[in-house]
């Protein structure tokens, strides 16, 4: 899509009113820069083996890793892991302190034998990470799931 396409779309979204919610939402998007956090995914394979990245085949877990730069706390992270269909297929809060400068939260989502297997859930998933009760994802990331 060219520059001038990207505006046309903006003007139009500033006229219907769907970026009102994200006018809205400023602050929460003003403290998403501040604490960029980091979202690593890890899977666990049938055979134990570790693998990082982003497309995964055979797994047993998958671990969602998130890295804060936010000294201070408490604090309440929640993950929403969003299924290939774009369905909500579960949602975690974890209350996290950062002692120092940088701290990492561990959210375990075990795959084989789950739902996500017994349905053939493959595809591409998304995951959205927020801060506290905000309402815009301060960071997003996603994997590959393959049978």
């Amino acid at each position: 899509m060219t520059t001038r396409a990207w505006a046309c779309l903006l003007v139009v979204l500033l006229l219907t009113g769907l970026l009102v919610p994200l006018a809205a939402n400023a602050a929460d998007a003003a403290k998403a820069r501040r604490v960029a956090p980091t979202i690593d995914v890890v899977g666990v394979r049938d055979d134990g083996k570790r693998a990082n990245g982003v497309h995964f085949k055979h797994l047993s877990d998958l671990f969602i890793y998130v890295t804060w730069n936010l000294p201070g706390g408490p604090n309440t992270q929640r993950v929403e892991l969003f299924a290939p269909d774009g369905a909500l297929y579960q949602r975690f809060s974890t209350e996290f302190t950062s002692p120092t400068t940088s701290t990492t939260t561990e959210t375990w989502v075990p795959v084989g034998g789950t739902w996500i297997t017994q349905h053939s859930l493959f595809g591409a998933w998304r995951v959205e990470v927020y801060l506290g009760d905000g309402t815009t994802p301060v960071t997003t990331s996603g994997f590959v799931l393959a049978e």
